[in-house]
């Protein structure tokens, strides 16, 4: 019988690789403790005198760490896998653009108003010549990488940054839903809430490119 448990057991570690297994039972244990943080974060900006979710906040400045962490890791994966380069590139253009989003209200208060609008219109044209120029390098890697769990990751943080975290934080909504009982407050949780999952997201999938820029590598 012990023999025989034995023989299983061999049998499953050679036909399985539990390398790759506990691989990915620690990258769920390590995203885990990401979003934990994310909650943590958030619960010590919540609990806050005065008014919440600023432009100082913990949460903030949460979104910049990530924004910058993701850009680097965007930057790490362009130098070990050459071919995907360009596609790394263009991703640390559009990370620019949110990092400069972020700062929107101080570009507004001590350059001038519409100073964000500016910076990012100017990277915008240059992200497009950029990819005009890199079109066919471009394309091999955006066809690779759509293939890729982190693809699936990266684009949900994004449309949840870029397009539901807008429309759930529109103050109609929640004048709807609150009544007369309606909270600034308690939109801006909502709304920086989904933005820094968002942001999560997007940081998580850079990691997941990154690894599977190594394992391209390693073939």
């Amino acid at each position: 019988m012990r023999k025989s448990i034995k023989e299983s057991l061999e049998l499953f570690l050679k036909h399985n690789d539990f390398n790759s297994i506990i691989r990915t039972v620690v990258k769920i244990l390590v995203y885990a403790v990401i979003l934990l943080s994310i909650f943590g974060i958030l619960s010590i900006d919540a609990n806050k005198e005065g008014k919440i979710f600023k432009e100082n906040s913990l949460t903030e400045w949460s979104q910049i760490i990530l924004i910058l962490l993701s850009s680097i890791i965007f930057f790490r994966s362009g130098k070990i896998d050459k071919s995907n380069s360009s596609l790394m590139k263009l991703f640390i253009g559009i990370l620019s653009i949110l990092f400069i989003r972020e700062f929107d209200s101080l570009l507004d208060k001590y350059v001038f108003n519409g100073a964000w609008q500016i910076l990012v219109y100017i990277i915008v044209f240059l992200l497009f010549l950029f990819s005009y120029k890199h079109r066919v390098d471009l394309l091999k890697s955006i066809n690779e990488f759509v293939s890729n769990v982190s693809f699936g990751i990266i684009e949900s943080g994004m449309l949840i940054l870029l397009v539901f975290s807008r429309l759930f934080g529109q103050k109609i909504f929640w004048r709807s839903v609150m009544k007369e009982a309606y909270l600034r407050s308690v939109k801006d949780v909502a709304e920086e809430s989904l933005e820094l999952l968002g942001y999560c997201l997007i940081f998580i999938g850079s990691i997941e490119f990154l690894l599977l820029c190594k394992r391209k590598i390693s073939r």
